[in-house]
């Protein structure tokens, strides 16, 4: 279940101590203040970034490598464009992107529920979480889109043409070509 929040000391008089005392506090729980601090930069990067429809730069490694788009390719554009209200160009990156910046929006809830010390209704939400088997049921629909688009790509003759860009095969057929 839960850990309430780990607290490692009573909060010291004065103000002056305040600041060192909330630091103490998220260093004895640093998975959680990491969990906010990398949902809360997700979020705000995709408010701000605007990232090229197509093209531009690659940063995903197992695209780079094979030139085939992983099961994740897309979630980036796509939580961008949702970001700023644009909900069918969102679903058209990633047909899971609303639904997984919706579920960082409510990660990030928890997250401060977590800190503002809202114990009872974080450890309700966790155990609902692995109640309902969401990481594998999100892994498993991220398999099966990426499997669909990988179908899609194939039987457009596309699959191969990618697969030719990535950098395995530049380095396979070096000497051959």
């Amino acid at each position: 279940m839960l850990e309430t929040i780990r607290k490692p000391e009573s909060p010291p008089t004065g103000a002056r101590h305040a600041g060192a005392y909330v630091v103490a506090v998220v260093r004895a729980n640093r998975g959680e203040a990491t969990l906010l601090l990398l949902i809360s930069a997700v979020l705000a990067t995709s408010a701000v970034w605007h990232p090229a429809d197509d093209g531009g730069i690659v940063l995903c490694v197992f695209r780079n490598l094979t030139g085939i788009p992983c099961m994740g390719c897309g979630l980036t554009r796509s939580f961008c464009a949702l970001a700023k209200g644009e909900a069918t160009r969102a679903f058209l990156f990633h047909p899971l992107g609303p639904a997984l910046f919706a579920a960082a929006c409510v990660y990030w809830v928890r997250s401060v529920a977590f800190f503002a010390n809202r114990r009872a209704a974080v450890a309700r939400f966790d155990a609902a979480v692995w109640r309902w088997k969401v990481p594998l049921v999100t892994l498993l629909l991220l398999c099966v889109v990426w499997a669909v688009e990988l179908v899609i790509l194939g039987l457009d003759g596309r699959l191969g043409e990618l697969a030719r860009q990535g950098l395995l095969y530049r380095i396979a057929t070096a000497g051959r070509l």
